[in-house]
């Protein structure tokens, strides 16, 4: 089994798994999404801190979750999400520095994602422990030895993303082939699909670019 380690995760994760794990392949890479994959699971891994701040955003600018989590589920894999830290410590340490944090934010959050995305979400306080179980996890998940829920179909997604029905995603997928492709055509050829208008293909293109962004 090999798992890869994101670039931008802590070496100490990775001196840790490589320790941890010395019959399995762990090696570090450039991932486009998420933090952790393997053949057929891919892991984002988010401290509370991190969690509650792509949720609120800062500085004027919007979150990122949910944008990650569209993408995420775009994926070919089975997608979890691995969330570290003891929520009374961290509630205490942003009390002391007067840095608002609200627990109901990240109650919300963990539940959204698992309602509505279907991924599983291991909330575990211990950084180290968590990663243990989530390579295991992934081994079971490469190994067809653990069962778990399906997730959304992308298409249903990209169609309820767009606001449009599945069978115009289909022709749409059709014809560009891919979400990236279709944010990056015309207005005039997105109106080529059946009962899409100009205010429609504003729309798609507009919600393409700021998703993908």
């Amino acid at each position: 089994m090999n798992v890869k380690v994101d670039t931008r995760e802590p070496e100490k994760y990775f001196l840790f798994l490589k320790k941890s794990f010395p019959n399995l392949d762990v090696s570090k890479g450039t991932m486009k999404e998420g933090d952790y994959e393997s053949e057929r699971c891919v892991f984002e891994r988010k401290t509370l801190v991190d969690l509650y701040g792509s949720v609120t955003g800062s500085k004027g600018k919007p979150g990122r979750l949910w944008k990650q989590m569209d993408r995420l589920a775009t994926l070919d894999k089975t997608v979890g999400v691995l969330v570290t830290g003891d929520m009374g410590q961290t509630y205490e340490v942003c009390r002391d520095i007067e840095v608002p944090f609200d627990p109901e934010i990240v109650y919300s959050a963990i539940g959204h994602i698992q309602s509505s995305y279907q991924f599983p979400v291991y909330w575990i306080s211990d950084e180290w422990s968590a990663l243990v179980s989530m390579v295991k996890y992934m081994k079971h998940i490469d190994e067809g030895k653990l069962g778990y829920p399906m997730r959304r179909d992308p298409d249903v997604l990209a169609a309820r993303l767009l606001k449009i029905n599945t069978f115009q995603w289909a022709d749409l997928k059709r014809k560009f082939g891919s979400l990236e492709a279709v944010g990056n055509a015309t207005d005039k050829e997105l109106q080529s699909i059946y009962k899409i208008g100009p205010v429609k293909s504003k729309f798609i293109r507009q919600c393409i670019k700021e998703r993908l962004s």
